[in-house]
């Protein structure tokens, strides 16, 4: 009879660490349902993602592939990247290689979807050589409010490109959120000259 109790339990164990097994498994593979309604901005970072929220509001679903505390430059793209990226009715990103390892696959679904690269609005003298290497470019560019707000003004021309909905709203948070990062400049030449 213990015998029999303990082979009882044994197979409960068992079947207990195989169905947890799936369940990790199938939650892990769950896909991403858009909101009927809203367009999807896939965004690879918080900072661009900031962009998208202040300038489009609430009029579309913006997600961040990278959380709080990741490294964009070592991120690699999982499945649910892959898939919250083939979603997408826009993708945005920093670009200048932040996004160093999804580089290839952000090129690669840029052939399908629309995408917005933040640092194409910078002009090449706004650009800060990486480590002194020449014809490396820093990727940390909105450590600058001046040139993180030259990077939504080209965000906001570009989506307003899409006509997906009204340019006066965008265009008029755009200024709002300018006014705020030259206020941050403003505060940090006080503060530190």
């Amino acid at each position: 009879e213990h015998n029999c109790k303990t082979a009882i339990m044994s197979y409960r164990r068992f079947f207990l660490l195989v169905g947890s097994c799936c369940l990790l498994f199938v939650s892990a593979c769950q896909t991403y349902t858009k909101p009927k309604g809203k367009k999807l901005i896939v965004c690879t970072t918080g900072y661009v993602a900031d962009i998208v929220k202040n300038i489009c509001g609430d009029s579309v679903e913006v997600l961040a592939l990278m959380g709080p505390g990741v490294d964009p430059h070592l991120y690699k793209a999982g499945l649910q990247d892959v898939d919250l990226l083939s979603q997408a009715d826009l993708i945005v990103y920093s670009g200048l290689h932040l996004e160093g390892k999804m580089s290839d696959i952000l090129h690669k679904v840029g052939k399908w979807r629309p995408t917005i690269c933040i640092a194409d609005g910078l002009q090449q003298q706004d650009k800060i050589s990486w480590n002194g290497a020449p014809g490396v470019d820093d990727p940390h560019f909105w450590f600058d409010p001046l040139l993180w707000k030259k990077g939504t003004e080209h965000f906001t021309r570009k989506y307003n490109q899409l006509h997906w909905e009204d340019s006066v709203a965008t265009n008029s948070n755009c200024r709002e959120y300018g006014e705020m990062l030259l206020q941050i400049h403003q505060y940090a030449q006080d503060r530190f000259n």
